[in-house]
């Protein structure tokens, strides 16, 4: 304190000396270079920097106004959209944003074109809970007041919207092991000196920010920041910069304004501009103000009047910006006209010869809500089809109503060119209720299907992996409180083996034994079932009739239940199965995250013998040198297990965001993010214990718009190295969800 004072009084004493001015009989000219930057520069940076983050004092509750202009593109390309919402903060999982006026102005109509997407993929049994497509918003990122919060007086910054991975604060404890920095200006205002430090990461490719603060020392406290984010921990954009201006209000440093400055991955300029005014603190926040709605949309947001939006907007718009609004606002009318969207129908439902070839023929009607799309003949032709060629006819119907209710039909019906025979399927489902995700869901058909979803992957399409299955079963959902998810089943099917087919010579070439079917005697059976999903404090937003969930601090609970009903439409089982099964994902602000799932379960009969092993319990054999979804399979599993008496499994990876090797000179350069993981499977019935730990380092990069990382890993089990080398070493890749903020794992 007392170098602080003494170069204070030093910088008010030379004041006039540095401009010119008479001392005495005569004039000095003194080189402020010379008296104030070399005494201790950069020790006086770290001075600065470690007393605001000693000072500094968590915010208590508070609401605010918060205003968004972004806009990315120029011209009539640009994408524009503005927001008025109230911010209500208590604690960083605990805040929530009501929009009140939001428009979105974009130069994009309807669609006129046709396309098909082919996609095939397999998994699990349906939980209760409803498996959602994200919807971003579109090149934009901010929607809520943690979207844009970047946090300089908390030890580590997050944006997870826009970074991949946290990164430390130039404020924190140890800012002098990740930073490095030095005083670029010191002005003496009122009696104090503001700051202006320049920070950077320590190593030429460390991961931090890059830019200046100014700081107060009357109260040590941020006046302004302009820093630019870590180009290698970004999501959607290849540049990143960000300027805040503070005021101090009640006592409290808060955060006025922000500017981001993108630039995204296919060169596109985005500016996104924030205000927050109107602050008050230690807000006695009622249940409906904070609830577990982060983003609310009120009904009336989206339909305001351009005269109403003219009063309430308080950030300018730029004069391209205008225009464009004008522009997009007169195409609006247009484009909700009959007579456009019968024009863009046209073009769409216009027969052309190549169609049922490569693209399919379909038909829609906008002002009806109604399409209907059959597959084209490349997506016809099964030619890996389960004994050997088969042709489908396949296709579906949709009908969206007004209030966001849907109905969606979806049919197939193949012939097997070997085999002679027919299958097909019919399945309809019905949402009803949005915003609490009811929906009824009926199926019926004859199928070859898998006996088990979750096999290795040449196991899976081995033929020894289907049966013959001719079923009626359906399924009904709705989320009976927030985060408490029911869901109820009924299967009525008859199951036969399929050793009576003739198989195609290029599977048992390339299957081996695992493409023998496994015969057995044909049954039905008459199966209920209930599934209940809970996850407290479950996030969401609503946007209209819609709802979108976004997780929870807390684990993920659920019970599942079957019970085989013997008699019933000619059902030949009787067994109980249950299941409880509990996961996380658990974020640290110093060590990294960590996924875990666990689970438990049994069945409950007379003669356990008796229940026919396609209704056991399956676990997932290891994939040679492929990392398989850490959080619900073993790496080092020899073979595929399946069990009808007790069994219990636990998963888990941790992926460190700190670690020594952000100390390494040369390795930090390749942002190398260190990982371990495990898991145990306990099977009674065949008397199997297994135990496995592995560890490894991931690689995260950008792959066009999003952010990947792949990894390699070494694996160890209880009883040694595994015997199969591919066991040994394995590789695997992930993708961020930038909607969410996280990992898939």
């Amino acid at each position: 304190m007392i170098r602080r004072n003494l170069l204070i009084l030093l910088l008010l004493a030379i004041g006039p000396l540095a401009q010119g001015q008479v001392v005495g009989d005569s004039t000095r000219h003194v080189r402020l270079d010379d008296i104030l930057v070399v005494a201790e520069p950069v020790d006086m940076a770290y001075d600065v920097l470690r007393e605001a983050g000693r000072r500094a004092t968590g915010l208590p509750s508070f609401q605010c106004s918060t205003a968004v202009k972004s806009s990315v593109g120029s011209g009539r390309g640009i994408q524009l959209r503005e927001a008025l919402s109230i911010s209500f903060f208590a604690a960083p999982a605990r805040y929530s944003e009501r929009i009140y006026l939001a428009d979105e102005h974009s130069s994009n109509g309807l669609s006129d074109g046709r396309s098909v997407q082919l996609q095939f993929s397999v998994g699990r049994d349906e939980g209760a809970a409803p498996q959602q497509t994200f919807q971003a918003l579109g090149k934009h990122f901010f929607e809520s007041y943690p979207d844009g919060h970047l946090d300089l007086y908390t030890p580590s910054i997050e944006l997870p919207r826009l970074m991949s991975a946290r990164i430390p604060s130039p404020l924190a404890a140890d800012a002098a092991l990740q930073y490095r920095a030095q005083v670029v200006q010191a002005q003496a205002v009122d009696g104090s000196v503001l700051w202006t430090i320049a920070i950077e990461p320590r190593g030429a490719a460390g991961a931090g920010l890059r830019g200046t603060l100014v700081i107060d020392d009357s109260t040590y406290t941020l006046v302004s920041a302009d820093v630019e984010l870590p180009a290698e921990s970004l999501v959607r954009f290849r540049s990143a910069r960000v300027r805040q201006t503070y005021a101090e209000v009640e006592g409290h440093s808060i955060v006025t304004s922000r500017s981001f400055s993108l630039l995204d991955v296919e060169g596109d300029t985005a500016r996104t501009e924030i205000r927050h005014s109107a602050y008050l603190f230690n807000v006695d926040f009622r249940p409906r103000d904070l609830g577990m709605a982060t983003v609310e949309y009120t009904p009336e947001a989206f339909e305001a009047d351009p005269k109403v939006w003219a009063t309430a907007r308080t950030i300018a718009l730029a004069p391209g910006e205008a225009r464009h609004i004008n522009y997009q606002d007169s195409l609006t009318l247009y484009y909700d006209s009959d007579r456009y969207k019968d024009s863009v129908d046209a073009v769409y439902n216009k027969f052309h010869w190549w169609e049922p070839l490569v693209a399919g023929v379909g038909y829609r009607s906008t002002r009806k809500g109604y399409s209907w799309f059959v597959l084209p003949i490349v997506a016809q032709m099964r030619f890996f089809g389960v004994g050997g060629y088969r042709h489908n006819l396949g296709g579906n119907f949709s009908r969206t109503f007004s209030t966001q209710k849907r109905l969606e039909v979806d049919g197939n019906l193949d012939y097997g060119i070997v085999n002679q025979d027919v299958r097909g399927d019919l399945t309809a489902t019905y949402l009803y209720n949005p915003r609490r995700f009811a929906s009824l869901r009926l199926s019926l058909g004859d199928n070859y299907d898998f006996v088990n979803t979750y096999e290795p992957i040449l196991g899976t399409f081995a033929r020894g992996n289907y049966v013959r299955k001719t079923f009626f079963e359906g399924s009904h959902r709705i989320e009976l409180a927030n985060g408490l998810y029911l869901r109820s089943s009924f299967d009525f099917s008859r199951r036969q083996a399929i050793t009576d087919l003739k198989l195609e010579d290029w599977s048992n070439e390339l299957f081996g034994e695992l493409n023998e079917p496994t015969p057995f005697r044909t049954y039905t059976i008459a199966l209920v079932g209930v599934d209940l999903s809970y996850t407290p404090g479950q996030r969401y937003v609503l946007k209209g009739p819609r709802k979108i969930a976004l997780g929870s601090d807390w684990p993920t609970f659920t019970f599942q239940a079957r019970q085989g009903i013997p008699g019933l439409l000619g059902g030949m089982v009787n067994f109980t199965s249950l299941r409880l099964n509990a996961r996380d994902v658990r974020q640290s602000r110093f060590w990294g995250t960590t996924n875990w799932n666990a689970g438990a379960g049994t069945f409950l009969a007379k003669e356990l013998d008796s229940i026919r092993f396609i209704e056991h319990r399956f676990f997932r054999g290891s994939d040679q040198l492929l990392l398989s979804n850490p959080t619900t399979s073993l790496q080092a599993l020899d073979s595929t297990y399946h069990t009808a008496r007790p069994w219990v499994e636990a998963y888990f990876i941790h992926h460190f965001d700190r670690s020594l090797l952000d100390r390494v000179p040369l390795v930090r350069a390749l942002h190398l993010v260190p990982a371990v993981g495990g898991g145990m499977l306990y099977v009674a019935e065949a008397n199997v214990f297994h135990a496995e730990v592995y560890g490894g380092l991931e690689l995260p990069f950008r792959l066009w718009d999003q952010r990947v990382r792949v990894g390699a890993y070494r694996v160890w089990t209880d009883q040694g190295n595994p015997q199969i080398p591919g066991f040994r070493l394995k590789f695997g890749m992930d993708f961020y969800d930038s909607y969410r903020g996280r990992w898939n794992y």
